[in-house]
């Protein structure tokens, strides 16, 4: 490489919309793993134990996915404008162990939000 040659990483901005309604946005190298947006996501929530949650998208085959942390996120959403989805992944059995606030709070936003899917589902 010529002195004084800098390698421009093509930055993405990945929006993530929050259980509760929210939005997060990161601008990150589209080819990072799909865990370094996790971690990005779960350190501005406050959340460290994350094993609960996951990162939802729609392909385009318009199928519900989940993100693979070991695998880049180019590979996986391509250079659209993909949104992905911050939910519940696997449901606790007693939400008394969710040790921390935030993941109660994301949880049972996660528990509203579904309630209420399905309530205007059927009404």
């Amino acid at each position: 490489m010529p002195l004084g040659f800098t390698r421009h990483h093509q930055l993405t901005t990945y929006a993530i919309r929050l259980c509760d309604g929210g939005e997060r946005t990161f601008d990150l190298e589209c080819s990072v793993k799909g865990r370094v947006l996790m971690d990005e996501l779960c350190a501005s929530l406050g959340l460290h134990v994350h094993r609960y949650f996951g990162l939802r998208f729609t392909d385009g085959l318009n199928l519900t996915r989940w993100l693979f942390l070991n695998k880049s996120l180019h590979c996986q959403l391509g250079d659209t404008g993909t949104v992905l989805h911050f939910n519940v992944r696997f449901y606790a059995l007693n939400p008394d162990f969710l040790e921390e606030e935030a993941a109660r709070y994301y949880f049972f936003a996660q528990v509203r939000r579904d309630i209420r899917h399905l309530r205007s589902e059927y009404y």
